[in-house]
């Protein structure tokens, strides 16, 4: 919901300023994904990314 990002900074800004926030309302929840899982922090690793993800559905 838009709501969870009101009051944050513009532009690049950790999301763990929302999680927290989330998670003091009691409403921050999880999903477990049976899946893989890629950090893709850079540009560069999105063709890593959906390469692995192109494997893993074989």
């Amino acid at each position: 919901a838009p709501r969870l990002f009101d009051g944050t900074p513009d532009g690049a800004f950790s999301l763990n300023l929302v999680f927290d926030r989330a998670a003091e309302a009691g409403r921050l929840f999880g999903l477990r994904l049976d899946g893989i899982w890629m950090h893709v922090g850079t540009p560069d690793a999105i063709a890593d990314a959906e390469l692995a993800i192109r494997r893993s559905s074989d």
